[in-house]
This record gives C-alpha cells, structure tokens and sequence, in this order.
C-alpha cells in the first residue's frame, strides 16, 4: 500500500553511509596533503575538525531518519497496515510486531506491575500506627 512512499527510507539509509564514507576519505586525503606541504598543524586541526563533523553528521542523518521511521510506524498504526520491512528497518528485530521482541501491550506487564502495586501507601501497624521506616520506628496517627 505504500511501498512507493517508503520506498525513498532504504535508499536514504544507504545514501547517507555512502557520504559519510566519502567525507571520511576526502577529510584523511586532504590533511594528508597539508601535511605533506609542510603543514603539520593545519592537517591535524583538519583531521580533527572533519572526524568531530562527520560524527555529528551521522548522529543527526540517522536521527532525522530515525524520526521519519517513527511517522512511518505511526501511519502504518493509524491505517492498521503491517509492513515487515519497515518494522526491521534498523535490522536485528525478528518480531514483526516491532517491539524487538519484547511483549507489548495492557496485558504483557507482569503480574508484580498491576496497578494496585503503582499505587503508594505507608505501611499501616494493626495498632494504628504508620511505620515510617525499615527499622519499625513508628508513630501514633493521631487524629
């Protein structure tokens, strides 16, 4: 149903690793060559300042990326479609229910996290008492 529109998400991801693989060449080549001219400082600060911007670039792409994939699963929950490919778009996920193989939903809690155990209450003595501490310090609940 919207292989055409999510089509672009596969190419992006390789288009983006081709880059980042070019930056990184065109950035070694070209401190290589200042150094090589005798300019020792300049090629280390370039090597530096293109190793820093291209770990930045990679960061945000496959961030920005990552948030697109995000709108995709979104759409996909609205119009009740199930892509499989989109749901391993990172790889690594066998459950095509996108959870990365954990249970999701109301009923995967287990049984330690019902809501009657989210809720805090101080222990209550049968005297009356609330118990403030480990210890069993406790004080009179006057009222």
């Amino acid at each position: 149903m919207f292989k055409n529109n999510d089509a672009f998400l596969f190419k992006a991801k390789t288009i983006i690793f081709v880059i980042a693989v070019i930056i990184g060449i065109l950035t070694v080549v070209v401190s290589i060559m200042a150094m090589a001219s005798g300019e020792v400082l300049s090629g280390i600060t370039t090597l530096i300042s293109g190793a820093v911007s291209l770990g930045i670039y990679i960061v945000l792409a496959y961030l920005l990326l990552s948030v697109v994939v995000d709108i995709k699963h979104i759409r996909n929950k609205l119009y009740n479609y199930d892509d499989p490919e989109l749901n391993n778009f990172w790889g690594g996920n066998d459950n095509p229910g996108g959870s990365g193989g954990r249970p999701v939903g109301p009923d995967a809690a287990p049984a330690a996290y019902t809501k009657a155990d989210r809720t805090y209450a101080p222990p209550v003595k049968p005297t009356g008492e609330i118990t403030n501490d480990a210890a069993g310090k406790s004080e009179p609940s006057g009222n």
